[in-house]
C-alpha cells in the first residue's frame, strides 16, 4: 500500500473508533512500523489525551519522541528539511512544551523560508505563495511565513487577506518597524482597491475594503502595544473613506514617528507645515517632551481646531499662515470637504470646485524663523499637497541646521498647478547632504518619505 493510501487508512481507522485510546494507539502503532513518524506520535498522543493512565502507551509514546529528534536531525542533514520539519511538528503539536523539538522545528521552517523567499525576491510569486503555505501547514501560527505571504498576497492584489495577516502578525509583536512598514503599505493598498471599486461603481467590494482597514486592529487587546496608543476605534458616524484615512494616518505616523527618536535631540525644534487638527503636533510634542514644536496651519478652520487640539502642550507653538516664497498675502486653497488636504497650489481645472480660496498672510520660512529668533531647526515636516519644495526653498540659510526632513511626495505630482516631483525633492535635498532612509508610498508613487543627513543614516551606514 502507497503512504497516501496508508495514511487514509489510519485517519479512518482512528475516525471510526474517535473515543477509543488504543484504537489511536494502535493506528499510531501501525503508522510507526510503515515509517510514518509523525502519524504515529499523533496516533499515540491521542490516546494518551484520552487516557492518560501511565502504562506501556507512555513508554511507546517517549520512545518515539526521541526517535524524531534523531531522525529529523537525519533528514536536516541530508536535504530533507520538510520531512525534518513535519515530524518534529508532530512533537509540537502534542508536547508544545518540548524545547528541543520546537527549536529544532523552527530551524527546519527557517530552512524552508529560503527557497520561496528567493522565489519571491525574484518575482515568481506563486511558487513563493505555495512555499509560504507550506510552511504554515506545519507550524500555522509561524509569524515569519503569514508576514512573508501577506506581502505575497498584496502583490498578487489579494488586499483583504494581505491586510489580515500582516494586521494580525503586527498585533502579536512588539513593535517592529519594518513589519510596520508593511502593513502601513497593505492598509493604503487596501484604501486604493476600496476607491477603484468606488470609482467602478462596484458598492459592496469598495466598502468591504474600507472595513477591513477599519477593523483590522481592533483585536489589540494588550494597552500597552504601540499600535494601540493612537486610538484605533474612529467615530462610526464619520463616512467610510474617512474612517479608512484616520486608520492609515495613525499606522503610518507610528512608523515614522518612532524613528525620528534616533536621529534627532531630546530638546528637537520641530517645523510641521500643514499641522489640520493637531493630531500629529500633540503626539511629536510627547515624544519630544524637552523639545519645541511648531505648528503652522493656513486655514482658519483647522487652525481653530489645532488651538484646540493643543491647548494642553506647553511645548507647541501655533503660527496661522502659510510658507510662502515671498512675504505679504495668498491665496491659499482649502478642500471642503475634509481636514487637512489644504494647499498654496492652484488646483487643477478639474478639481477646483473641491476647493475654497482664501487669502491667508504668507511668509518664507526663513522671515518666519528670523521674526521669532529661530536659528536651528531640527526636523521639517512638511505635509503641503505639492508645495513641500517651495517650502524647503524658502528656508534659506536654516536649511543648513536641519538633521531630518519628512515630506509628503508625489512621484509624478499632485492634482495641483506647479506640484512637486519626488525626484525634484530628493534632488533638492540630496544637493545639500540628504539622503532617502525610508519611503512609504502605497498611494501610486504618493506617500511620505523621510530623509536624513547622510551622517547619520542607519542605512548608509549598513
Amino acid at each position: 500500500m502507497d503512504t497516501p493510501s496508508l495514511r487514509s487508512l489510519l485517519v479512518a481507522c482512528a475516525g471510526a473508533a474517535s473515543d477509543d485510546p488504543y484504537a489511536h494507539f494502535l493506528a499510531g502503532l501501525v503508522a510507526y512500523d510503515a515509517g510514518l513518524l509523525g502519524e504515529a506520535v499523533d496516533g499515540v498522543a491521542a490516546s494518551l489525551r484520552m487516557d492518560p493512565a501511565r502504562d506501556c502507551r507512555t513508554a511507546t509514546f517517549r520512545r518515539m519522541v526521541v526517535e524524531v529528534y534523531s531522525r529529523a536531525d537525519m533528514l536536516a542533514r541530508t536535504g530533507r528539511v520538510h520531512d525534518a520539519a513535519s515530524i518534529l511538528a508532530a512533537v509540537v503539536r502534542n508536547l508544545p512544551e518540548d524545547q528541543q523539538a520546537r527549536a529544532g522545528l523552527n530551524a527546519a521552517l527557517m530552512s524552508m523560508l529560503r527557497e520561496p523567499m528567493m522565489l519571491h525576491r525574484g518575482g515568481q510569486l506563486q511558487a513563493a505563495k505555495d512555499g509560504y503555505e507550506a510552511v504554515l501547514r506545519l507550524d500555522p501560527g509561524n509569524r515569519n511565513a503569514r508576514h512573508l505571504l501577506g506581502l505575497v498576497l498584496k502583490h498578487q492584489g489579494d488586499a483583504l487577506r494581505s491586510l489580515e495577516l500582516l494586521a494580525q502578525v503586527n498585533m502579536e509583536l512588539p513593535y517592529s518597524a519594518d513589519f510596520h512598514l508593511n502593513l502601513c503599505n497593505a492598509v493604503g493598498f487596501t484604501i486604493g482597491k476600496a476607491e477603484e471599486f468606488a470609482r467602478l461603481g462596484d458598492t459592496a467590494r469598495s466598502e468591504a475594503h474600507y472595513r477591513a482597514v477599519i477593523d483590522c486592529l481592533k483585536g489589540i487587546d494588550d494597552p500597552t502595544h504601540p499600535l494601540a496608543q493612537r486610538g484605533y476605534h474612529v467615530d462610526p458616524d464619520l463616512p467610510l473613506p474617512r474612517q479608512a484615512d484616520i486608520v492609515y494616518a495613525n499606522v503610518h505616523g507610528h512608523i515614522l514617528k518612532e524613528d525620528f527618536l534616533s536621529y534627532l535631540p531630546e530638546d528637537a525644534a520641530i517645523f510641521e507645515c500643514g499641522a489640520a487638527d493637531g493630531h500629529d503636533s500633540v503626539e511629536l510634542a510627547s515624544l519630544f517632551p524637552k523639545g519645541m514644536v511648531y505648528s503652522v496651519e493656513a486655514s482658519r478652520r483647522e487652525y481653530a481646531v489645532l488651538l484646540e487640539a493643543t491647548r494642553g502642550c506647553p511645548n507647541v507653538r501655533t503660527f496661522n499662515f502659510a510658507i510662502s516664497e515671498a512675504e505679504g498675502e495668498a491665496t491659499f486653497y482649502i478642500y471642503k470637504d475634509t481636514i487637512g488636504r489644504n494647499t498654496m497650489l492652484r488646483p487643477e481645472t478639474s478639481r477646483q470646485d473641491e476647493f475654497e480660496a482664501n487669502t491667508v498672510p504668507a511668509m518664507p520660512l526663513s522671515a518666519w524663523a528670523e521674526r521669532n529668533g529661530i536659528t536651528r531647526l531640527d526636523l521639517l515636516w512638511l505635509d503641503m499637497e505639492g508645495a513641500e519644495l517651495m517650502a524647503l526653498q524658502s528656508a534659506g540659510d536654516l536649511i543648513a541646521s536641519v538633521r531630518a526632513v519628512y515630506a509628503e511626495v508625489s512621484k509624478t505630482g499632485m492634482a495641483f498647478d506647479g506640484s512637486c516631483t519626488y525626484e525634484e525633492v530628493a534632488r533638492w535635498l540630496g544637493e545639500r547632504g540628504f539622503v532617502v532612509e525610508r519611503e512609504l508610498l502605497p498611494f501610486n508613487g504618493e506617500g511620505n518619505v523621510l530623509f536624513v543627513r547622510r551622517e547619520l543614516s542607519r542605512k548608509v551606514a549598513s
